[in-house]
């Protein structure tokens, strides 16, 4: 007995739409290394990075429903201050418990102060602190990509008849209709 849509009930939809996300949300991932969205990533900011272009068609069955975009996001330039006696400071900061809490509050306040101790701590002592992880960062501008004005209506009338078996597909069942 195969209904349409709209006669199924609430709970019958609400199953369809959670098992599709399930299914699609490992694929479109931005955390994610090896899967779809992280493979179309890297193939746009190597299109960038070689051509410059930004912002690309998204054409599905030829029907542009939407646009991919390659941000590229400065580097982040860093004002540094320079500790010209670390004992005198350190006898200063140490001295006076007041200042040394409110030493410790500052960094912690802060997501850079606080990863910077930490990565002074790894440093000085070759030991990662609990609640850190290592990463590698060369200075490049970091590339991010997006979708804007990506259309589901579109993208359901680009896929025409073929929608009810792509989305069958997605789901890991019989593409064929039966």
């Amino acid at each position: 007995m195969n209904r349409q849509w709209d006669e199924l009930t609430d709970m019958e939809q609400l199953a369809i739409k959670q098992s599709l996300y399930k299914t699609l949300a490992d694929d479109i991932s931005t955390s994610k290394r090896g899967n779809l969205r992280s493979r179309v990533d890297e193939t746009y900011k190597e299109y960038y990075r070689l051509s410059g272009g930004k912002t690309y068609n998204v054409n599905v069955n030829g029907m542009k429903v939407g646009t991919f975009s390659v941000v590229a996001k400065d580097a982040e330039s860093k004002a540094e201050v320079y500790i010209i006696d670390r004992v005198a400071f350190g006898d200063w900061v140490r001295d006076d418990d007041s200042v040394a809490n409110a030493a410790i509050e500052w960094m912690l306040a802060d997501t850079k102060r606080a990863e910077a101790f930490a990565k002074y701590l790894v440093e000085l002592t070759g030991v990662m602190p609990e609640g850190c992880e290592a990463y590698v960062s060369n200075g490049e501008p970091k590339l991010t990509t997006r979708f804007s004005k990506l259309d589901p209506q579109k993208v359901a009338s680009a896929l025409g008849n073929a929608l009810p078996s792509t989305i069958a597909g997605l789901l890991g069942g019989d593409t064929d209709g039966r």
